[in-house]
């Protein structure tokens, strides 16, 4: 008999669209009204570039929303696993955006820019967000 795992609760649901809503609001208005010269500024060789980090961002959301998103329709069912996995829900949205740590990234996702402008970025970054927010309210995945 297969194991049958509930869907995203309406509370579920919510809570995910407001932090993605959230997160999101909070991402465009830290780079509004940045000048070219403030997108691609790099203050030193070891660090990246406003340009470099948001455009990490969009490319870890949607790297690891297809990870998620294709694990979940091909991964058999699994109730004890999904109960670990919960736990973690509050670690992970304290650690993911914690900056008290630098972590070098693994080879793969290194910093890359491209997006020329904040405009070009608002752009990607919204419609990948859309997508996102798209797949939270309607999604029937366990």
């Amino acid at each position: 008999m297969k194991n049958v795992m509930p869907q995203l609760t309406l509370e579920d649901r919510a809570f995910l669209t407001n932090h993605l809503t959230r997160t999101r609001d909070i991402l465009l208005a830290e780079i509004a009204g940045l000048r070219p010269d403030q997108w691609t500024f790099r203050p030193d060789e070891e660090s990246w570039t406003i340009a470099e980090c948001a455009d990490h961002i969009a490319s870890i959301e949607k790297l690891t929303f297809s990870m998620v998103s294709k694990r979940m329709q091909a991964a058999e069912p699994n109730p004890q696993r999904a109960s670990e996995v919960q736990k973690k829900t509050s670690w992970i949205l304290e650690a993911v955006p914690s900056r008290h740590a630098r972590v070098k990234v693994p080879a793969g996702i290194e910093n890359t820019s491209h997006s020329s402008t904040p405009q070009d970025f608002v752009q990607l970054f919204e419609e990948r967000r859309a997508a996102l927010l798209k797949y939270v309210t309607e999604t029937q995945d366990p």
